[in-house]
């Protein structure tokens, strides 16, 4: 992975490092930069923008994360678990109901 500050022209499908607001709009973390809204940082004044660029064999974050929780989690309803949908890299796993938790590492 590629991570830092490219140029404007550059940055259209590379994905967001962190969140920005842009004519109004809160782009997150994680978004992907579209051609659109590289035109609205350069209109409010940017030339720059932080973000990340997969090499191959890399896996995004949220296909990560959506891996991790899976392995995690095999059975989300038969652990009793409900399991969020991967954003900005993580799923967040909570209990459906009171318990104890019993890991085996």
């Amino acid at each position: 992975m590629r991570f830092g500050p490219v140029p404007l022209q550059d940055a259209p499908g590379a994905t967001l490092a962190h969140a920005v607001t842009v004519a109004g709009v809160r782009l997150k973390k994680g978004h992907v930069l579209t051609a659109d809204n590289v035109d609205h940082l350069r209109a409010e004044g940017h030339d720059s923008v932080i973000v990340a660029r997969l090499d191959p064999g890399d896996v995004a974050e949220d296909a990560a994360a959506a891996r991790l929780a899976a392995a995690l989690v095999p059975d989300p309803a038969g652990q009793g678990i409900d399991a969020s949908d991967a954003f900005t890299g993580r799923v967040n796993l909570k209990a459906s109901g009171p318990g104890v938790v019993l890991i085996d590492a």
